[in-house]
């Protein structure tokens, strides 16, 4: 009887984690900061991305539509990278690297037409960006 009431808490605490876990996820700054004064912990793997993702999603904020072909984006990437002094990676490595922009949906990727490279799909910005006042 203890075992099983013990299981039981164990899963239910496990399920309101991963309900923490994705409320977290999709958390704006302000919400950020909000969920920390709660007392919430919040990973640096949701909260940082790598330089390449991040100067990406910069080169990604200032074209035109927010939107570039992943070819451009690489070479956008190359761009600011260079002009801060980063080291500078590959077009493979870039996509690597720019992974975690994908997968937390802050850019949406469209395939072009050639379904053999990844030079021609269009790379935007999922949503928008609120402008500060």
């Amino acid at each position: 009887m203890v075992r099983s009431l013990k299981r039981e808490i164990s899963s239910r605490i496990k399920e309101h984690q991963r309900d923490a876990g994705v409320l977290i996820k999709y958390a704006d700054e302000n919400d950020q900061k909000q969920l920390e004064e709660l007392g919430f912990v919040i990973p640096s793997s949701i909260t940082g991305l790598n330089e390449v993702a991040t100067i990406a999603l910069e080169a990604i904020i200032k074209a035109k539509d927010r939107k570039l072909t992943n070819e451009q984006l690489h070479q956008a990437y190359e761009k600011i990278a260079k002009e801060q002094g980063e080291e500078v990676v590959n077009y493979t490595e870039f996509n690597i690297k720019c992974r975690p922009l994908f997968n937390s949906q802050k850019l949406v990727r469209k395939k072009g037409k050639d379904p053999k490279t990844s030079r021609d799909d269009m790379i935007s910005l999922n949503g928008g960006i609120s402008e500060k006042k």
